[in-house]
């Protein structure tokens, strides 16, 4: 008996060692592709594109930092434009290569199952992490809405921009309600949204706040802060000040 529990104990010992040794982060001196990680002082984080092709319209992250993917495109509107991403594998960055022709404005679900993104008419779609990779994308929404930077949360409620290239208003930043083969969008109101443009935004897993782009006065757009009261409401977006948002007409995200 006491041999056996010896055994027992060996196995066990070898099974947690090979968890740790899988489970291995990545060096701190390899995070963000071996750049500088993120501080107080906003600074570039280059990321390789095709020659003629920025990278822009978001990125996304895994949770252990191990996957990047982000969007290149040519220009507005895109004619060119694909989802890339880096992979740290076997003790190095593996990449670029490309995932999804066609796709961009990628976003993780909060436990990194599932890729959303968008095509150039604005319609959402997903993708769903495989062993072998990822699905093929399909439309989240069989409605002809149009959406921008869909996200979900850590509530599983989703969140869009209903602003999109040629709408005759301005967007809003609204709650995705799907119920019944329905969908709408549900608008969080004042003073989050304004009479000017809510278009690019980012929501909080825990829907602590929000951070959401203004486009004042027909200039380029500046980053604005919102926190959520216990109540469930917005605060009034305070625009955030330099070095994040700069004087002139600059895109600051």
């Amino acid at each position: 008996m006491k041999k056996l529990l010896q055994h027992l104990l060996v196995i066990l010992m070898m099974v947690i060692s090979s968890f740790k040794l899988f489970a291995q982060p990545i060096p701190e001196d390899s995070l963000y592709l071996g750049q500088i990680p993120p501080g107080n002082i906003p600074i570039v984080f280059n990321l390789p594109v095709t020659a003629g092709h920025r990278a822009c319209e978001r990125i996304a992250i895994t949770s252990d930092g191990k996957e990047i993917y982000y969007g290149e495109l040519n220009t507005y509107p895109a004619s060119s434009y694909r989802i890339k991403y880096f992979k740290y594998q076997d003790n190095r960055w593996q990449g670029p290569e490309n995932l999804f022709e066609g796709f961009m404005a990628p976003k993780l679900s909060p436990d990194d199952s599932i890729i959303y993104l968008q095509d150039n008419t604005f319609h959402a779609y997903y993708s769903k992490r495989l062993s072998t990779g990822w699905s093929v994308p399909v439309r989240l929404i069989s409605q002809n809405l149009k959406t921008h930077y869909l996200q979900k949360s850590e509530m599983d409620n989703f969140y869009v921009s209903s602003y999109y290239e040629g709408s005759t208003s301005d967007g809003e930043i609204c709650k995705l309600i799907m119920e019944n083969g329905d969908t709408v969008f549900q608008n969080l109101g004042r003073p989050l949204n304004s009479s000017l443009q809510e278009n690019d935004f980012l929501i909080a897993a825990d829907e602590s706040y929000l951070i959401v782009s203004r486009t004042p006065n027909g200039g380029t757009a500046d980053m604005y802060l919102s926190f959520k009261n216990e109540n469930g409401k917005w605060t009034n977006p305070k625009k955030l000040e330099e070095p994040i948002n700069t004087p002139g007409f600059n895109w600051e995200y």
